[in-house]
């Protein structure tokens, strides 16, 4: 008998039990659907429990009355993500914005029959104070200390906060030991507002509180509530215990200062956010005004004139204004080399006290106490108003646009910017110290001018053209440069100047005469001679006639050797104009009749002229040359030095064109 086996094919077809599992990677049979029910949905930002499927309605019913039995027989569907319509409408959300807007309203026709309790009893709670003894061990004067706090009760839920304010100097953490909750008590059932009352004891977590008083309006909430005997209880004192009642003697014996009053002494911010992270709430800013104005900053230009102390200055601010929290900062304002540190801000961010608010600072004040007075506002700022910043007057002088529009909205002008005049430093004398004659002076100035001295530079140009060339004088000394006539034993003294055209140095010797009575030899080592208090003298100086400064002496110059005066003659149109011949030709032809007449008055029919007679002709014509313009003159009449020239070469120089001069 012959056996088929059944293929896997065919048993699939026959049951699902027979085919390979799922396995990560590989699947073969699908996933049936599962028929698990929602029971829990959101609608109006409440949940609730469904019941079955078929037993909850489809739609919302057309209108639903404000009747209790009625809602609570209503089962919701499932809600769209759409506002709903009204208060009948189950079909949308009921959302954050929509609750906002029924609590602003005081709206009762809401979808639960009657208002909730959390928005009925919206920010509304109950302040109770009270105390409880704590056991103090290890300490030979105290056995107890009583602690006081503050219990707050939220009607909107049931939920109890308790804070024990901040004592100084206590030495103990303080602030919130218990936080918002629902606090359980012993029995099981959570703390209700018939549990607190002035008298009565509560135990929360192993401390039993007396509580002895309440607020004004729990007074008055508990009143509406029917409660009078509650409402109208007396306070109870709050029993002292040794470790304060010392603390305060000693402190007052120290101080001299009533303790029992207080000093509204402002907190550190580093204490504050250390008692913060130990659970004492923090007071909380006007949070409206913070959403309104966040980010919105006041800028204006402010100046502080300190010029009236010594080593004062006028110093430029930034002063920021937040309209968040009324806080002020002012911020330094540098430019490029100023000299000063780079300091960010004269004052950090905070509001700053008017100067008629404060009141003198006592020993034991912190130093950031804030007396309570008026404080600066934006109210009070305007263009040209003096701000006291801590001893410092500020003056507004402009603000930018954002400030202007802002004051524009709020129906105020600034006013039209001020401009700060600053007065002009008087200017500052460089005073040049005297030379002290050590090394030359090119040298020492090089120590006056930076603090790392380094060696005359030198026009290696000039060196390279004039290197080897020098220009001899022949000088007399003729007086003193102090007034001083010249001693008669100085009158006849003759010296020998040379100046070194490649560094315009100056070197004067004597040569020695015999029977003179003097040694002779050098008057000057070479080295440059200052003219003025500024400049040196230069090669365009020195001409036969001029007078020369040399240590206090004037010396004139009486004469020049030929190489000396070609070399002049050669540069007369760049250095020496008055070795020039064409120069004194132009300054003669003024006077050319007059000239014409003195030639023929010296004549004696030869047809020359002597020198002589041509320094005589010259006085005579007035025509006003310099010695080293005659010189010229004589040089270019007389090449062969006879003394002697025929003015024919005179007059033919007034009538010819100029002739051209080498150089």
């Amino acid at each position: 008998m012959e056996v088929t086996r059944p293929s896997l094919r065919s048993a699939a077809g026959r049951s699902s039990s027979l085919l390979v599992p799922n396995v990560p990677g590989f699947r073969r049979a699908a996933a049936a659907p599962k028929s698990n029910q929602q029971t829990l949905r959101l609608h109006h930002g409440h949940m609730y429990v469904l019941d079955p499927v078929g037993q909850r309605p489809a739609t919302a019913p057309a209108s639903v009355n404000n009747d209790n039995a009625t809602i609570a027989s209503f089962r919701t569907t499932t809600g769209g993500l759409n506002e709903a319509a009204s208060y009948a409408d189950l079909s949308g959300r009921y959302s954050i914005r929509q609750q906002k807007q029924d609590r602003n309203c005081k709206a009762g026709n809401l979808p639960f029959g009657r208002t909730p309790k959390f928005l009925k009893y919206y920010n509304q709670v109950l302040n109770f104070t009270a105390y409880y003894s704590e056991a103090v061990y290890e300490s030979a004067s105290e056995t107890k200390r009583i602690r006081k706090c503050v219990i707050y009760y939220y009607l909107e839920d049931d939920s109890i906060q308790m804070v024990e304010h901040q004592q100084d100097n206590s030495g103990m953490p303080q602030g919130a030991f218990i936080r918002r909750h629902q606090v359980i008590k012993s029995d099981g059932s959570t703390v209700r507002k018939e549990d607190l009352r002035i008298g009565a004891y509560l135990e929360v977590y192993g401390k039993t509180l007396h509580i002895v008083s309440c607020d004004d309006f729990t007074r008055r909430y508990l009143a509406s509530e029917g409660n009078a005997e509650a409402a109208s209880a007396q306070y109870i004192d709050v029993p002292e215990d040794t470790y304060n009642t010392t603390l305060r003697s000693r402190m007052q014996r120290e101080t001299g200062a009533d303790m029992s009053i207080p000093r509204n002494r402002k907190m550190h911010q580093m204490k504050q956010f250390m008692e913060a992270r130990l659970g004492k709430p923090q007071s909380k800013q006007d949070l409206g005004m913070f959403l309104t104005n966040e980010r919105k900053v006041l800028n204006f230009n402010c100046v502080w004139d300190d010029t009236e102390n010594l080593y004062g200055d006028v110093l430029v601010f930034n002063m920021n204004y937040f309209l968040s929290d009324d806080t002020i900062e002012v911020l330094s304002v540098h430019k490029t080399n100023n000299g000063r540190d780079p300091v960010p801000k004269l004052l950090r961010r905070g509001k700053i006290t008017k100067p008629e608010a404060r009141r003198p600072t006592t020993q034991g004040d912190h130093a950031e106490n804030d007396f309570g007075g008026d404080s600066w506002t934006w109210y009070d700022f305007y263009i040209g108003v003096r701000v006291d910043i801590h001893g410092r007057t500020l003056i507004i002088l402009d603000a930018d646009d954002f400030t202007r529009q802002f004051y524009a909205e709020q129906g105020l002008e600034l006013g039209e910017p001020i401009e700060a005049q600053r007065p002009r430093p008087p200017p500052i004398e460089r005073r040049i110290p005297a030379y002290n004659g050590f090394g030359s002076e090119e040298d020492s100035m090089r120590s006056v001018f930076s603090i790392r001295p380094t060696p005359p530079k030198k026009d290696l140009k000039k060196l390279k053209e004039n290197s080897g060339r020098t220009l001899r004088f022949s000088i007399s000394m003729i007086g003193s440069a102090n007034g001083a006539e010249v001693k008669p034993s100085n009158s006849g003294r003759l010296f020998v100047l040379m100046l070194f055209l490649e560094d315009d140095t100056i070197t004067i010797r004597e040569p020695p005469r015999r029977n003179s009575g003097h040694i002779g030899g050098n008057f000057l080592f070479r080295s440059r001679v200052k003219k003025d208090e500024k400049n040196y003298y230069t090669p365009e100086d020195f001409s036969v006639g001029a007078q020369v400064v040399v240590n206090s002496q004037i010396f004139e110059i009486v004469e020049a050797d030929e190489y000396t005066l070609r070399y002049m003659e050669a540069n007369s149109r760049r250095k020496f104009p008055q070795s020039s011949i064409d120069a004194i030709v132009q300054k003669m032809l003024d006077s050319k009749e007059a000239i014409g007449r003195a030639v023929i008055k010296y004549d004696k029919g030869d047809g020359v002229l002597t020198i002589p007679q041509l320094a005589q002709l010259c006085i005579d014509c007035d025509l006003g040359l310099s010695p080293q313009e005659f010189l010229t003159l004589k040089r270019k009449l007389d090449r062969k030095k006879k003394d002697k020239f025929v003015y024919s070469k005179l007059l033919k120089l007034l009538t010819d064109e100029p002739m051209p001069t080498a150089h």
